[in-house]
């Protein structure tokens, strides 16, 4: 619908469709979603952050599940549009991820070392550079998984 029809209308009610039926979409299809939102042109910044906050609601107020991939494409779309949106929501991203044990890419990780590069924020850069050779601060690695003996 979306690739090749640019249908936003229709993944919506698609989306309202699922809801209504108790069905949860998938990180692949939120990845899709909110990638499809930020390619428009103009971006649709309103649809981007209806479409998070959908996520946050879901699972009774726990969240649907995201994959890192999910977290890398949010990061490099608002770093990309850091003029328009300023930094935070990129950081913010980047800090769940960690939380969430969870570890940015490269492509993530150079699209907000740009962006805070181009606004000239070197003590940031400077943390995140430093947090990503010591492997804490936002950057920080998921706990080992217990073994089950």
């Amino acid at each position: 619908m979306l690739k090749h029809q640019s249908n936003a209308d229709a993944a919506r009610m698609l989306l309202e469709h699922m809801a209504s039926h108790g069905l949860e979409p998938s990180t692949h299809i939120y990845t899709i979603l909110m990638s499809f939102y930020f390619s428009r042109t103009p971006p649709d910044f309103a649809a981007v952050d209806a479409l998070w906050q959908r996520i946050k609601r879901a699972n009774a107020g726990h969240g649907a599940p995201v994959d890192g991939i999910f977290y890398d494409r949010m990061i490099e779309a608002y770093a990309k549009h850091h003029h328009t949106l300023g930094i935070a929501s990129s950081m913010q991203f980047l800090e769940r991820m960690g939380k969430e044990g969870k570890r940015p890419g490269w492509r993530a990780l150079e699209a907000i070392a740009r962006a805070l590069a181009d606004r000239q924020e070197w003590a940031r850069l400077g943390v995140l550079v430093s947090d990503l050779r010591s492997n804490k601060g936002m950057l920080r690695a998921a706990p080992p998984a217990c073994s089950a003996k």
